[in-house]
């Protein structure tokens, strides 16, 4: 996940246009990150019949397994949770997978998408007035602390993301490896 990178702006115009993609509806940002809470939450029950017959499965082997401790000692099997098929994929990726998370509200992500779309409102404000040279013109608009709000509202939701997210509004050099580009 280290080498995703977002792509690079040339201006405020393009700068604008990416974060009006990152942040619509059909964003490929969250369509990104429920593919990693897809991919990655290996202990969430569904209702797929294939997972349930699986689910079954790993429960008579888990009482198998208590028989056998019984006959060779307690050492036979573990009562540590990270021993549990899929834990620690699930644990290592649990900061994705609450970043999706809408059980008790609005997902995270949202909240940052919709950060997405100020930004964006704020920055369409400067290029409609003229100000569609360089991301320079930004700053000199007075939109930096949009954009700082922005990078800190990304921090919050998830620190591993932040500094791939940091990049958005910086200007980049082109060239290079482009591979794992958003």
């Amino acid at each position: 996940m280290s080498d995703v990178r977002v792509r690079p702006t040339t201006d405020s115009r393009d700068l604008s246009e990416l974060l009006r993609t990152l942040a619509s509806p059909a964003s490929p940002l969250k369509g990104f990150y429920v593919a990693v809470d897809r991919q990655t939450n290996l202990l969430r029950k569904d209702d797929n019949p294939v997972t349930s017959k699986a689910d079954a499965a790993l429960g008579a082997l888990g009482s198998k397994a208590s028989q056998l401790s019984q006959v060779f000692g307690a050492d036979a099997a573990s009562n540590d949770p990270n021993d549990v098929p899929g834990a620690k994929v699930a644990a290592h990726f649990d900061s994705y997978h609450k970043l999706v998370d809408s059980s008790a509200g609005p997902a995270p992500i949202d909240r940052l998408l919709a950060s997405f779309g100020q930004a964006q409102q704020q920055l369409e404000k400067v290029v409609s007035s003229g100000g569609g040279g360089s991301v320079g013109d930004i700053a000199s608009a007075g939109q930096a602390d949009v954009f700082r709000g922005l990078q800190a509202e990304a921090a919050a939701c998830l620190r591993r993301s932040a500094t791939w997210l940091a990049q958005i509004g910086k200007r980049q050099q082109r060239g290079g490896d482009r591979s794992g580009e958003v």
